[in-house]
Parts: structure tokens; C-alpha cells; sequence
């Protein structure tokens, strides 16, 4: 099963589970961003989660071991012997990255269960009958999956911040009908926050993660400035956004999670 827990010092999240669990949340994903993946900064920010699952359920990351039920009586019973305990991969991903991920897959969920764009995509992208079924056969799976990696996300954060936070942000996420609220978000702004966060006393994060989530969710005029800041440098230098990096952003060599 599926696990999302809080790291010991709050830095992030660790995601564990059993190596067809972490596959299919990130098939899921890849499925649900689109057959292009609309590779915008948006959605470059989420295949950024989406590599560290991959990575961890490939063994390239953590892995710990977890009791199976399968005890010394019920393997006499059925004549069959195997360890009692079985591997699970998991990782951590800061929380910054992951819960901007939860949020931005509600404008690809979106999307994707609307019948009309999700038959528009599939069109757009020329895809082979074979292909178009494909996704069509999976579509409900792929929507619960990717639903269930945000729920566990969320309740990960009301560990963090309390029922009360995490009852009027998720109620404020949920409010916008918007097919495109992250389309072509300053991710830069993402990273201007986690600078905040990981360089922050753990004592000090459980105020500190909402505050900044609520920032996400609600952009201030410290986004839209930031924004403009770097449309216009990358418009004065002919370079692409994403290839811009804040001077002050500096993520630590290894992280204490």
C-alpha cells in the first residue's frame, strides 16, 4: 500500500510503498499530464516528482523492510515457506515540491475526466486507435490513483499543520473551477519559497508550511512581481524561462530531513 508520511524534521514527505505501488501512482501521473505531457514549467515541476518515484521504485533511493502477515503458522498451514517481511521503496521529496504537485494535478484531473477535452486530447496528440483505447481503458484507474497520491499528501500535511489549516486551505485549493489555475506558474516562486523553508528551524514549520502553501494557492503581489521580473528578463536576453535561475536560491548539498 501506498504510504506518505512526514519526515522526522518536517523537511518533506517520504513516499513508500511496494514497487508495483509506487509504478502505477507514477503511470498514473505521466498518464493524467497527457500523451505530450504539456511539457510548460508547470508540468516540469511535477515530472520532477514523478523522476524521484521513478528512481525509487528502479532501487535507486531508500528501501526498508515491512511485516507481510505471512507468519510462521499460516506458512505450515499452507506448506509453503517465505519471509515474513517484505521490501518497500521508498524516498523524500520536499514539501514544497510535492504539495505544488498535488495542487497543480487538479487542473490536469480536471482535464482528464471531462469527457469532451479528455476526446480533444487525445485527438490533438494524433494517437493511434490502439493508443486512444489504451488510455481510455485506464482512465478511471489513472484518476483514482493519482486522487489517492493527493489525499495522502494532504492528510500528511494536516499531521503537520493541524485539521483547521488544512480544512480552509483544501477548501480554498477546491474552490476555483479553473481548467488552468498553475497553467504556466513562476515555478521560480517555488524555489524562493522552499529557500524559506528548508533554511527555517524545524520548530518554527508547522506555521511556516501553511503560510506558504496558502502563498501557492493564493498568489500575492510577491508572485506577481517575481513574475514579471523574470518574463521580462528572459523577453530581454531571448532565453527560455525555465532556464533562468534566482541568484539567491541555493538548495544545501544534502538535505537534513
Amino acid at each position: 500500500m501506498l504510504k506518505i508520511i512526514n519526515t522526522k524534521k518536517l523537511t518533506g514527505v517520504t513516499i513508500s510503498g511496494s514497487h508495483d505501488d509506487l509504478y502505477e501512482v507514477y503511470e498514473a501521473i505521466e498518464r493524467v499530464l497527457g500523451p505530450e505531457h504539456f511539457e510548460d514549467m508547470t508540468a516540469l515541476r511535477i515530472l520532477g516528482v514523478c523522476y524521484d518515484l521513478r528512481h525509487c521504485f528502479m532501487g535507486d533511493r531508500d528501501i526498508e523492510t515491512v511485516e507481510n502477515g505471512f507468519h510462521e503458522h499460516l506458512q505450515k498451514y499452507h506448506g509453503f515457506i517465505h519471509p515474513s517481511s517484505n521490501v518497500h521503496f521508498k524516498v523524500n521529496i520536499l514539501w514544497i515540491e510535492t504539495i505544488f504537485a498535488v495542487l497543480a494535478l487538479d487542473d490536469y484531473v480536471k482535464r482528464y475526466k471531462n469527457d469532451k477535452l479528455f476526446i480533444k486530447m487525445m485527438n490533438d496528440n494524433e494517437l493511434a486507435e490502439e493508443q486512444k483505447n489504451y488510455y481510455e481503458e485506464t482512465r478511471i484507474e489513472d484518476l483514482a490513483l493519482v486522487n489517492l497520491f493527493q489525499k495522502k499528501v494532504w492528510r500528511a500535511f494536516s499531521q503537520v499543520c493541524g485539521m483547521t489549516a488544512y480544512k480552509k486551505l483544501y477548501k480554498k485549493a477546491n474552490t476555483n473551477n479553473d481548467y488552468s489555475q498553475y497553467t504556466n506558474y513562476c515555478t521560480h516562486y517555488l524555489d524562493s519559497l522552499e529557500m524559506k523553508y528548508i533554511y527555517s528551524k524545524p520548530d518554527k514549520r508547522e506555521k511556516l508550511l501553511a503560510t506558504l502553501v496558502r502563498k501557492i494557492i493564493v498568489k500575492g503581489d510577491d508572485y506577481y512581481q517575481l513574475s514579471n521580473d523574470i518574463s521580462t528578463y528572459a523577453s530581454s536576453n531571448n532565453i527560455p524561462k525555465e532556464d533562468i535561475r534566482l541568484a539567491e536560491v541555493e538548495y544545501p548539498e544534502s538535505i537534513d530531513w
